[in-house]
């Protein structure tokens, strides 16, 4: 070969429009495991000619050979053994599907990708005339793909209501898995170009609280000083609703408190995170010279909702004291919120220091001398799904993400309790300029 077509190859498996069909995912499978055309051919119950043809189809739309062929058979090469290996993780989310909402109806290998493109379509656009819109197709052939659908499950898989289609639990069982494979085939072409040499890609990230302020803007940075191919995706929002987003594929890695366990999670602690009592500078409690958790009871303070880490975090402090818990409470979930509330006011809040860390060092806030640290330690780390693996970019954000960690936890160290406090009348500077960690 070339050198002036091995650039051209290059070039095709670097820049993809890649838009297989189950038919040449399932050829191109059933070849590696068989290793040779004919058997393949015989297990998929077709002819040699037509897996030969979906195979081809499936180098061309890669620009790039799957497999080597000789008299021994045919074996992956290189590259392809890395877009077999994502097409495997989609087909499995197929069966996932069907073992899920129809088992024993054979949904993995008679579903098509456009009736689970229009599934979704309609799953998000709420009736079949809006999906019809968004796909370029007659709402004939919209209907028509989801009456086979439902026939190959045999149920419903929407309650058409007068608001809008709403998915079953066979439809949402569905959907999610049609995600999660749609997530996979797209991963195809950045693996094999970052085996190539070219990182590229998207990465959407899911910053809780914590970690918007600090964490994840330093790691994408870092990231892109390195890569700067890559698209950067930063969403922020109520932990559940991140963690529906990661188990439906649409968020990559979940960043900030790790929370509970499951199978279907992989959870890598990054660092520990210690909470401290933040107040304005100028607050009253500042300059004393002690204060204790019963000063903090009739105090007003800004909190995190009912069923956050920080909220139980804020509750074990007074309850393991014997203490009521205070009863001026305003619940904000928004880190702009209790920023805007703890600067413009005399209340109190419990927050880690990465979160205020541009006010501390700017002395507008100042942290009270009060030993919370045994109540308040978490864990913060990256979580993902245990069920694929993370592309070479999403790879390339966790290496950063590690990077910067380590720097955070050893800020979090030097900020531990106690902390010493100068008096306002022997510092020239506000209260909270003056704090010094020890």
């Amino acid at each position: 070969m070339t050198r002036q077509k091995q650039s051209s190859k290059r070039e095709g498996a670097a820049g993809i429009g890649f838009q297989p069909s189950l038919r040449q995912l399932r050829a191109a499978l059933a070849v590696a495991e068989q290793g040779s055309i004919s058997r393949a051919a015989a297990s998929l119950h077709r002819s040699p000619p037509v897996v030969t043809r979906a195979v081809i189809e499936l180098e061309q739309q890669l620009g790039l050979a799957l497999f080597e062929r000789s008299r021994q058979g045919v074996r992956p090469t290189e590259p392809g053994a890395i877009a077999l290996r994502r097409m495997a993780f989609a087909l499995k989310q197929l069966r996932l599907a069907e073992q899920e909402a129809a088992p024993g109806s054979l949904l993995a290998q008679k579903v098509s990708l456009q009736q689970l493109s229009i599934l979704i379509a309609i799953m998000e656009h709420t009736t079949q005339t809006h999906a019809a819109e968004v796909m370029r197709l007659s709402q004939p052939a919209v209907t028509r793909a989801l009456r086979e659908l439902e026939g190959t499950v045999q149920a419903p898989l929407f309650l058409r209501l007068a608001r809008g289609m709403v998915a079953t639990d066979k439809g949402e069982a569905i959907y999610r898995r049609a995600k999660l494979a749609f997530a996979e085939i797209s991963a195809i072409g950045d693996d094999i170009a970052a085996h190539l040499g070219r990182l590229r890609g998207r990465v959407i990230i899911a910053a809780l609280p914590l970690a918007s302020t600090l964490l994840v803007p330093r790691a994408v940075n870092a990231l892109l000083e390195q890569h700067d191919n890559l698209h950067i995706t930063v969403v922020e929002g109520s932990y559940e609703v991140l963690l529906t987003a990661l188990q439906r594929g649409d968020v990559d890695v979940i960043v900030g408190s790790i929370r509970g366990t499951g199978d279907d999670l992989v959870q890598e602690p990054l660092f520990e995170d210690r909470l401290m009592l933040v107040a304005r500078s100028g607050h009253p409690l500042a300059v004393r010279a002690t204060v204790t958790l019963g000063d903090l009871v009739c105090q007003p303070w800004v909190v995190q909702r009912t069923g956050t880490p920080v909220r139980e975090c804020f509750e074990r402090v007074f309850l393991r004291a014997g203490l009521d818990l205070p009863a001026h409470l305003v619940e904000a979930g928004s880190p702009l919120t209790v920023r805007t509330m703890l600067l413009e006011s005399d209340r109190l809040s419990l927050v880690s220091a990465h979160h205020m860390h541009h006010e501390l060092q700017a002395g507008d806030l100042c942290v009270l001398d009060v030993d919370v640290a045994g109540d308040t330690v978490r864990t913060i780390g990256a979580t993902r799904r245990a069920d694929t693996e993370p592309t070479m970019a999403v790879q390339a954000f966790l290496h950063a993400l590690r990077s910067v960690s380590a720097s955070l936890a050893r800020l979090g160290e030097r900020r531990k309790p106690p902390y010493r406090f100068r008096s306002p009348r022997s510092a020239p500077r506000s209260p909270a300029k003056a704090v010094e960690f020890a």
